[in-house]
């Protein structure tokens, strides 16, 4: 299943890591670090947004266990708690 994260932006759900809130994450030294630097690395993968509330950490997975796993940033204008719910409604 796929998760819409605003604009036209989708997801999928087996690929989410982490959803955070924004304020949260500035409030947090290490996770603004994190973002800060997974930004500078070129892994956001959809339009920086000013008004973003939420950052979403994806991770692709190879085929086999020993493949190498690619980790992507995406920003949201859309809520944490709106993300959430829409990632655990049909689960």
């Amino acid at each position: 299943m796929f998760l819409h994260i605003g604009g036209d932006n989708y997801i999928l759900k087996d690929d989410i890591v982490a959803i955070l809130d924004k304020k949260t994450v500035n409030s947090s030294k290490d996770t603004s670090k994190l973002i800060e630097k997974m930004i500078r690395d070129g892994l956001l993968k959809n339009e920086k947004i000013d008004d973003a509330k939420t950052y979403i950490i994806t991770c692709k997975k190879g085929r086999n266990k020993r493949s190498k796993r690619h980790y992507y940033l995406y920003m949201s204008n859309i809520s944490s708690s709106t993300l959430l719910y829409r990632n655990n409604r049909r689960k």
